[in-house]
This record gives structure tokens, C-alpha cells and sequence, in this order.
């Protein structure tokens, strides 16, 4: 069955995902032979997600690492030297890419990605091409009309996510994009309806960590609405550290994994125990399940992910960048050269970096009516009496949605919730 979006309503249960990146370049004097000798092996899609989450300064993060890969393709393309070898590093495999590029009737994936240009600078045709080949755009704009300019980059994004994002570009935050010569812009979006339908809605307690700073909570908890089913299929597994659920879509060669920790508020960065390597280690040892409790936190993040910032602001940001990221960062410090991408192979000034990732997770379903609580208690989710397995979502846990047939690696989200 098919999900459609209507305003005002969700019809069916489904995870629903918008990224808008731009890209850019911040003058700098760094280096990037230190970068090139750290980072010698491919960094997987997993990878980036993971430090983008260990990175983020809010409680909560996501991040869609297969949209930032669509963007360095377009940008090595371009590229030669360093800037090339670099870049190198964060690409998929042919066959990753073709899959997920696939058209499923059950599940909707798009993903968009272009270069904007001012109309003074010329493409060089075998840029243009190459990156048509890929599936890319490039457009050049008056970018000195930045009426005009706004406005034709706000109408792609709007008819690209059909209407998910008008006038994403006010006039004031549009400034600092036309003094630049180069804008990389990048869209994508995943709505998909699970295979078992959570379409019980319910309120219960959320445990947060001590430190965050919630007003609405109560000490450390908080009321949540989750979205529930006392008889879902999915792959499971748990130990002494943790439970691991991976649900499936529709289309079962979709999966949502969540990694619940069970006391992730003793730890100030939780998410660091959980490497690339352990990962993949729990998902190879879930078990398929026929019948699992499911009770998840009916959550929505927004998250501003920069890969281009000034340098004073990258040391005061080092304590909480990590990896790959980190390097990522580096390489967006430094002068930019992409010779092959205009006629003139002259420096370019990039606009500035910027990912926005939207991830919400809601179902088919009413709230639940009152339950006459004693005033001050807090309500619990209802856990069936029958099932082997309950997967309560009411503490902080770690997201990642892929594909089956390609593995966590390639993972097309990744996020956390507190």
C-alpha cells in the first residue's frame, strides 16, 4: 500500500525525513596532507553518521550521510589533487548506489542534487556531462538579483519535494549564500509505512538524562506520547547492555534498528561506546521474531548539521568533534579548487555548509482517552501480558535506517533521541 501525505493528516504509519544541504568553503590555512594521512581507507556511510551524532551539540541528532555522499560526488567530479584524494574516501560502492536508487512502489526515496553557480561563472561541458550522467544538475542564476536568485532556488526545492519545502530561503538568510560564486545544493526524502502498523497511541514516561534541560520534565522524566502494536514481526536481540529491534517496512528491504541502551543516563556521551565495528556486530546477531511488543516514542528532530565554519569557532568546537567529521571540516577550511568544473580553472568561493535533516516517526491511530490518574502520577505504557518480548522506547536510544540487502554501512539515516 502506498503512503500519501495530505495536509493536515498522516494516513498510515511512517517515518518521514526532508535534507536540505548547501556546501561552501571557509578561507583557511590548513593543510590537508595531515587529513590525507589519517584517513586512508573509505569512510563508510555509517561512519560519518556515527561522528555527525557524537559531533552534535544537541541532546538529540540526525543526519543523512547517503544525502552528504551525493554531494561529494558532485564536488570530486570537479576536484583534482588533495581536495580529489580526499573526497575520494567518501564515496559508495556502484552497486549501493544503484540499489537505493531504485524506484519501489511501497517505499519513497528521493534524493536530489545540484550545483548553482553565478551566470559569470561558465560550466565546463564535460562537468555538466558528467554529472547529468549521475543523475545531478547544474543551473547558473544572476546571482547580483538575489530576488530573482532566491526565488528560482526556493520554486526547484518546492516542486523537487513536492511542496515539502516553500520558501525555504527567507531574504535575510539568502545574503550570505549570494556573496558567494558557488551554491551545492542537496534534497532528500524517505516516507515509507511499516509493515505492522503502530496505530495505538498512548502516553508514558520518558527517563532523560539529568543533565539535559527540559522544562516540561519532571526531575528526570518527562511525559511522552509513543505509537504502539503488542504484535509486531522484527529482528531482535539483547544482552546485559542492551536491547536491539529492527523493524521492518512495507517494503521489507527497508529496516529502522534502534539500539536501546539499558541505563544510558550514566554516561555523558553514550553514543560513543557504540563504534562502527559493535554495530554492525549487534545487527549480525539479531533473530527474526514473529511477535514483539512494540512500544516507540512518537518523536520529531531537527538538526543543523555545518560542515564549513570559521576556525576560531572550530577550536572552540574541538572537544565535540570527532573522526572523520572532524577532517570533513578541515577539508571545507581550505581554499577550494575544482578546475574541472568551469571553463576557467580559477579558485571558486563556495557558499557555506549547512545540512538540514528533519526525521519523525508517527502512526495511523487516536490518542488514547484519559485514564483517571491520581494527580501527580505518571502514566505507563501498557505492556502485553502475552508477548516474549516488550521494546519500550522511554529512555535514550540510537537510530539508523537501511537497507537489508546493503547493510548498516550504507546507512541512509542516523540519529539519536533524548
Amino acid at each position: 500500500m502506498r503512503i500519501e501525505i495530505a495536509a493536515g493528516a498522516v494516513v498510515g504509519a511512517i517515518l518521514l525525513l526532508f535534507i536540505f544541504i548547501y556546501t561552501g568553503c571557509q578561507r583557511s590555512a590548513t593543510s590537508l596532507q595531515e587529513t590525507l594521512g589519517q584517513e586512508k581507507q573509505l569512510v563508510s556511510p555509517l561512519e560519518l553518521g556515527l561522528d555527525v551524532v557524537n559531533s552534535a551539540c544537541a541532546p538529540s541528532s540526525v543526519v543523512s550521510p547517503v544525502a552528504f555522499y551525493d554531494l561529494f560526488d558532485l564536488m570530486r567530479i570537479g576536484a583534482e589533487g588533495e581536495i580529489k584524494q580526499l573526497l575520494e574516501q567518501y564515496q559508495m560502492s556502484f552497486d549501493a548506489q544503484a540499489q537505493i536508487k531504485k524506484s519501489i512502489s511501497s517505499a519513497y526515496f528521493l534524493r536530489l542534487a545540484d550545483v548553482w553557480a553565478d551566470i559569470s561563472r561558465e560550466f565546463s561541458s564535460w562537468y555538466g556531462d558528467t554529472i547529468n550522467s549521475c543523475g545531478y544538475m547544474f543551473h547558473s542564476l544572476p546571482w547580483e538579483d538575489a530576488e530573482d536568485a532566491m526565488s528560482s532556488i526556493n520554486g526547484w526545492i518546492d516542486e523537487m519535494t513536492q511542496g515539502e519545502l516553500p520558501d525555504y530561503f527567507s531574504r535575510e538568510g539568502y545574503q550570505p549564500f549570494v556573496e558567494s560564486e558557488v551554491l551545492f545544493t542537496n534534497a532528500a526524502k524517505f516516507i515509507a509505512g511499516w509493515k505492522h502498523p503502530l496505530n495505538k497511541y498512548e502516553e508514558g514516561v520518558f527517563h532523560q538524562r539529568p543533565d539535559m534541560d527540559n522544562p516540561y520534565a519532571e526531575g528526570t522524566q518527562r511525559v511522552e506520547t509513543f505509537v504502539s502494536n503488542s504484535s509486531c514481526e522484527g529482528w531482535y536481540a539483547e544482552n546485559e547492555n542492551e536491547q536491539v529491534l529492527a523493524l521492518p517496512y512495507e517494503d521489507a528491504a527497508y529496516r529502522l534498528m534502534i539500539v536501546l541502551p539499558r541505563n544510558p543516563i550514566q554516561a555523558e556521551r553514550p553514543w560513543e561506546a557504540y563504534s562502527h565495528d559493535r554495530l554492525k556486530e549487534l545487527e549480525a546477531g539479531l533473530q527474526k521474531v514473529s511477535s514483539i511488543d512494540v512500544h516507540l516514542v512518537k518523536f520529531q528532530t531537527t538538526e543543523n548539521v555545518y560542515l564549513s565554519v570559521p576556525e576560531s569557532e572550530l577550536e572552540d568546537e574541538g572537544a565535540n568533534i570527532t573522526g572523520v567529521f572532524a577532517n570533513l571540516r578541515h577539508l571545507f577550511t581550505t581554499p577550494a579548487s575544482y578546475p574541472k568544473m568551469f571553463t576557467e580553472p580559477a579558485a571558486i568561493d563556495l557558499a557555506p555548509i549547512m545540512q538540514e535533516c528533519m526525521f519523525e516517526i508517527t502512526a495511523e491511530g487516536s490518542v488514547s482517552e484519559e485514564n483517571g490518574l491520581p494527580e501527580g502520577a505518571l502514566p505507563e505504557v501498557e505492556l502485553s501480558a502475552n508477548a516474549a518480548h516488550s521494546f519500550v522506547t522511554d529512555r535514550p536510544f540510537l537510530y539508523i535506517l537501511y537497507r537489508e540487502d546493503l547493510g548498516i554501512d550504507n546507512a541512509l539515516f542516523v540519529g539519536s533521541y533524548e
